[in-house]
């Protein structure tokens, strides 16, 4: 028996699920995000002004990330109503956890986010310095009100980024017909090059390099979380653990915010220790997490069926 396609109200993501985007699909969500991204930094320019620069950097910024989305969201969900009436959705959100369960699974996954962020902190450590502008850049979205600060980086960001990247185009790379070599039709890319293709997306959003390095590393790990699981409350959780842990790094040292890499503030002993013991724990967790298999070959994204 099918499950059924009944949305609750309290589904926020459920709306979206008969929106699955292919290759073309995801350039189109890129644009989408783009012209958002113009909108958005025309509504700070209208804050800019009323308040003073630090201010309206300050208080826009959430307003300012919740309107870069809003094109791409409006666009996905009328997308969807449309194909809800004749093609299959895959959900979103899905809760495929065992045999682990759900609380073993976010420790896992939190562990292995922290983890991460020290055993390839060395690939930080090649990247040239970031540019005085990108620095500025990033001074001003943490110099804010911790808690202001904190909404955007640790509540917002996860939200939107997770449901663009993970939610609309990993799932969409994993699950939309496309015309095999042979003429058949086939479902979705090999799951290793959605992972691969989905968290090169998330870096280019991003927009810089140093950012962009590690995003894919996160992308490709949040990417394997949401193929083994389909939860996009995991890979939320992930990413809001990340943000949450570089924020209050840079608030509680200041040393961090002017570093580019541990490895101008540790010593070389503890260094290489952090990072030989992150990617020990961090290769433990994949072990932990390898224990969910998929539903099927392309993930664990619930089938729901057209009217």
């Amino acid at each position: 028996m099918r499950p059924s396609r009944r949305i609750h109200n309290y589904d926020l993501f459920g709306g979206y699920s008969w929106h699955v985007p292919g290759i073309g699909g995801m350039f189109g969500l890129l644009g989408l995000l783009l012209a958002g991204m113009l909108l958005g930094m025309m509504a700070l320019g209208i804050v800019m002004v009323f308040l003073p620069k630090e201010q309206a950097m300050a208080y826009g910024t959430p307003v300012v990330y919740v309107i870069q989305f809003l094109p791409a969201m409006i666009y996905s969900a009328s997308v969807s109503r449309r194909n809800a009436l004749f093609e299959d959705g895959y959900r979103l959100d899905n809760n495929h956890l065992a045999p682990l369960g759900g609380l073993v699974m976010a420790l896992t996954v939190s562990v292995a986010v922290l983890a991460s962020a020290f055993g390839f902190d060395p690939i930080n450590s090649i990247l040239p310095p970031m540019s005085d502008k990108w620095e500025n850049a990033m001074k001003a979205l943490t110099d804010g009100p911790l808690l202001l600060t904190l909404l955007s980086v640790s509540v917002l960001a996860p939200i939107f980024e997770e449901w663009l990247c993970r939610g609309m185009i990993l799932r969409g790379l994993l699950n939309y017909k496309r015309t095999a070599a042979d003429g058949s039709q086939t479902r979705g890319l090999k799951p290793v090059w959605a992972i691969i293709i989905s968290a090169v997306f998330f870096a280019a959003i991003h927009g810089n390099l140093w950012q962009g390095f590690a995003a894919f590393i996160l992308g490709c790990l949040f990417g394997f979380v949401y193929w083994k699981t389909g939860s996009l409350k995991l890979t939320m959780l992930m990413h809001c653990v990340n943000n949450t842990f570089s924020v209050l790094m840079t608030k509680a040292f200041p040393q961090f915010e002017q570093a580019d890499s541990m490895k101008e503030i540790l010593s070389p002993e503890t260094y290489m220790i952090a990072v030989v013991l992150g990617l020990a724990v961090l290769a433990a967790c994949l072990w932990i997490i390898s224990k969910v298999k998929p539903t099927a070959p392309q993930g664990s994204c619930e089938p729901i069926p057209a009217e």
